[in-house]
């Protein structure tokens, strides 16, 4: 009997419990999802909100110091930066390495945009990134429209995001 009387006071907890696991984000985040609010920090400390401003897309851009396309894509997200002007927000998240490393990175290579840090990975995970560059485009509303394994320039995100140019010669 009173094993009974112990389940029957632990029921609503086990209920509860079940009902949060469901709620519970499962697999990475994909097109057509809303982001939630998810901040990552800065390599300068302030925190950074990935779910963007109503209005304003957001681009992420995973990437890694190591990494050469990414290396290579630099110079053009950086011009994207200034083509698409306030009506994207540019986030740089550096995953897997040392604030050192990517700060060192940074000040040989000056950025633009936001350079933000992942440095468990975690926050890679949750985009589903498999590789890089992995970028990730977030409309003004906060849905992920796209996600883009492999270089990606400007222009190409402003189409993929339905947006003009902010400069009229493109990069």
């Amino acid at each position: 009997m009173r094993a009974r009387q112990m389940l029957h006071s632990l029921l609503p907890l086990l209920l509860l419990a079940i009902a949060g696991c469901g709620s519970a984000p499962v697999g990475p985040l994909a097109a057509g999802d809303r982001v939630p609010e998810i901040q990552v920090a800065s390599l300068s400390g302030e925190m950074i909100s990935l779910a963007g401003t109503p209005g304003q897309a957001v681009w992420i851009s995973f990437w890694a110091s190591w990494c050469a396309p990414c290396r290579e894509e630099w110079p053009d997200i950086n011009a994207a930066a200034q083509d698409l002007g306030p009506a994207v927000r540019i986030v740089a998240v550096a995953v897997n390495e040392p604030p050192a490393t990517v700060a060192a990175f940074v000040a040989d290579h000056p950025a633009d945009f936001s350079v933000a840090l992942d440095p468990e990975g975690a926050l890679a995970e949750r985009f589903g990134v498999i590789g890089f560059p992995t970028h990730i485009l977030i409309d003004g509303d906060g849905v992920l429209q796209r996600v883009v394994r492999g270089p990606l320039d400007g222009q190409r995100a402003a189409d993929l995001l339905g947006l003009p140019l902010a400069r009229g010669d493109g990069l």
